[in-house]
């Protein structure tokens, strides 16, 4: 129902309530040996993900002056991500080119010519839907697969036999997968 609340959105949830579970029935502490930048992030992620839904905002919900820290923590949060995934593909890229060229010709020549259901085990769950995606690494055809989180008529054309619909489908993409690296022996891409 609400399309930013993604696959990886649910399972922090549903570990952050069994958590909370334990400690409120059973009187462990599971959240005494859980660091807190290791959960905090992904609960203002979450709260935000759902206010956004409900057109309303952390400042709306806390008040202005109790928003501030989660909207700092939020920030480092996505800022740390998009460094870690920047130096994960900067690392890749080295990689891939430390190679043969020979090596790196074949095997962007074959992920070229293949479509993701060609790949067995590409993806770790069974999405919706796949579609082709450059590899900010190889610059490879990789892959991104997702789930289907809702989808609009966007026209309707009577004909003499039918109805033909247009519909546009709205997806998240929950994993990218790039067979260059994961095909040919080298390190999973990013």
């Amino acid at each position: 129902m609400v399309p930013r609340f993604d696959e990886k959105n649910k399972e922090f949830c549903d570990r952050i309530a069994l958590r909370r579970n334990a400690e409120l029935h059973s009187g462990a502490t599971p959240f005494n040996a859980m660091a807190l930048d290791a959960w905090e992030g992904l609960f203002w992620y979450a709260c935000e993900t759902i206010l956004s839904h409900m057109r309303s905002d952390l400042d709306s919900w806390l008040g202005a002056k109790d928003s501030t820290a989660p909207k700092a923590i939020l920030e480092a949060t996505k800022m740390a991500r998009r460094q870690s995934v920047e130096l994960r593909v900067d690392r890749h890229r080295e990689q891939f080119a430390s190679r043969k060229k020979l090596e790196r010709d074949t095997a962007l020549a074959d992920a070229a010519n293949k479509e993701a259901y060609q790949y067995r085990g590409l993806f770790s769950f069974v999405s919706d839907e796949e579609w082709p995606q450059e590899c900010p690494a190889c610059l490879g055809k990789a892959f991104l697969a997702g789930i289907q989180m809702g989808e609009e008529v966007v026209d309707t054309q009577p004909e003499e036999y039918g109805i033909w619909e247009t519909v546009e489908k709205q997806l998240t993409a929950e994993q990218f997968r790039c067979p260059v690296w994961t095909c040919h022996g080298l390190v999973p891409c990013p």
